[in-house]
């Protein structure tokens, strides 16, 4: 290979039917559909024709034939554009699957016999798919002999113009962009920025859910956290989500400790831009300015297009310095590590933000949504009759039960929460649960069953959700992994002894303000019983 490889350099997956290849991205110019192809003349049976990119006539390698595969041209069929010392050639390719890094020692050299320069130099392991990969090289691809070529000569888009030397200037202002888009916005990223991309992001489990972290997706075998793009930027209309229709993709950021994938709808294209032509957005921040700060229009990079839309060109380094998407992929991770680790040693584990729970029980009830809470902590379950209900639809407190000759106050526990107030039934359940000052009963929808817990991560509380009913900060909640029927769910895990003194709490602070209020009308009424008193002697 002519070109030596750089230390942990970026390349481009592509596949021709089964074929799986990659070039360099130094190497891979853009990606186009593969349009109606121009006859060409030309000699060499492997050239399928040119192909009119922006005024330049590209002529189109056809891989099927050079690899003596059998099947046809598809219609769906896209051209990856290669370049060389500013000589332009298209490859047919099925499908471009994913960007990845890879290092120098990861190549493994294939050597011709005949002394000949193959076009394959090697193989590769692409460590998003984990398959291995068939490395090409440009300058040998461009090397074919009585294969014709392009040269950069004319005006394009990355801005490159001739002299009457035939000199080439702005070379180095050109930098390669990832476009995309995702519902009808268009975004634009630098694909050194990113770690790798994802042809599909398939969410293992929504049971975590919240906002824009859509949940888990698996990368290189392990479980990372994925966030959508349109709804963190807080540019998500309602419904947008559920009109979407298949599996979305992903590019991959890498964080301090793990990885995210941000999911997006659609990659569309790999381009070289000018970096001059990109516009700064104003620092207002409804944009977001740590994600997007600038620009680029639709018709600077397909100058024959009428259009007036543009990307969005998103700054990885700026989403990667966000504190909670940092929080969420280390929390993840070290999740991910000890479920590992668990499966080894079955032995309990505890870790910052996640403890292996083997051998854990929790009783698991609906509020609205199911959720989880330790058995140990409930003393009783009781059905939902007999509650004398007397007070505001505004209040959590529901009423007192009466109970083996006791009074019980009974708390609507998702009300309590945060959560919509209940309706509750003769089928509905109450969780009896031990206090400081005597029992407490919280009423749930229905109780469902009790399940061993797998593991119980503790996840980031993301946006509003922080904000609690009683004015708290919540960072974060437990979670627990239990099976229902035979697939698994992550359920919130509910501290019922925590929520049980929190309602006491309060209930001293309601008692400790209606003390002040009774002493506060006390002296009015002393002051008021000394002034009739004079006026009486007066």
């Amino acid at each position: 290979m002519s070109e030596p490889l750089h230390k942990s350099q970026p390349w481009g997956a592509f596949h021709v039917d089964g074929v799986k290849l990659a070039l360099p991205m130094s190497q891979l110019r853009e990606v186009v559909p593969c349009r109606a192809l121009l006859p060409m003349a030309c000699s060499s049976p492997l050239i399928l024709g040119a192909l009119d990119l922006r005024g330049i006539h590209i002529p189109v390698l056809d891989l099927r034939r050079l690899f003596q595969l059998s099947t046809p041209a598809s219609t769906d069929d896209c051209v990856v554009i290669v370049e060389h010392e500013q000589r332009l050639l298209g490859l047919t390719a099925s499908s471009v699957d994913c960007l990845f890094n890879a290092h120098e020692q990861d190549l493994h050299p294939l050597d011709s016999s005949t002394g000949d320069k193959p076009v394959v130099v090697g193989s590769l392991l692409n460590a998003v798919s984990g398959q291995l990969v068939s490395a090409l090289s440009a300058p040998q691809l461009l090397s074919i002999p009585h294969i014709p070529h392009a040269r950069l000569g004319q005006t394009n888009r990355t801005g490159l113009h001739t002299d009457q030397t035939g000199d080439i200037h702005g070379a180095q202002r050109t930098s390669p962009l990832l476009l995309m888009r995702s519902q009808d916005l268009l975004f634009a990223v630098d694909p050194s920025g990113i770690e790798t991309t994802m042809p599909k992001a398939e969410i293992l489990s929504t049971d975590m859910a919240r906002g824009h972290y859509r949940g888990n997706v698996l990368y290189r075998g392990r479980e990372i956290p994925a966030i959508d793009l349109i709804a963190y930027l807080g540019l998500e209309r309602p419904g947008g989500v559920n009109k979407r229709v298949g599996v979305q993709q992903a590019f991959v950021l890498r964080c301090t400790e793990g990885a995210v994938a941000v999911l997006i709808d659609h990659i569309m294209d790999i381009v070289r831009t000018n970096p001059a032509e990109q516009i700064p957005l104003p620092a207002v921040p409804l944009l977001q300015p740590h994600a997007l700060s600038h620009a680029i229009a639709h018709s600077a990079i397909y100058p024959h297009e009428d259009s007036e839309a543009h990307f969005y060109i998103i700054n990885p380094q700026g989403l990667v310095s966000d504190s909670s998407l940092e929080e969420l992929s280390a929390v993840v991770f070290k999740a991910e590590q000890d479920k590992q680790r668990s499966e080894h040693t079955q032995q309990t584990h505890a870790g910052q933000g996640l403890a292996h729970a083997p051998g854990r029980r929790v009783i698991v009830f609906e509020m609205g949504d199911n959720f989880a809470a330790a058995i140990e902590e409930v003393s009783e379950v009781l059905s939902y009759r007999g509650v004398k209900e007397a007070f505001p639809a505004n209040q959590a407190f529901r009423g007192i039960l009466t109970h083996r000759q006791r009074a019980i106050p009974v708390l609507d526990l998702a009300q309590h929460l945060g959560l919509p107030r209940q309706t509750l039934s003769t089928g509905s359940n109450i969780l009896i649960v031990p206090t400081e000052h005597g029992l407490l009963g919280l009423a749930v929808g229905k109780l469902h069953c009790i399940e061993e817990a797998r593991w119980s991560p503790e996840v980031p509380v993301l946006g509003s959700e922080r904000n609690g009913p009683d004015g708290e900060v919540r960072t974060s909640r437990q979670l627990v992994e239990v099976m229902l029927g035979h697939s698994p769910h992550m359920l919130e895990l509910v501290n019922l002894n925590r929520e049980a003194q929190r309602f006491g709490a309060s209930l001293n602070s309601q008692a400790q303000s209606l003390l002040k209020a009774r002493v506060a009308w006390n002296a009015e009424a002393q002051v008021s019983n000394e002034s009739d008193s004079i006026a009486e002697r007066i």
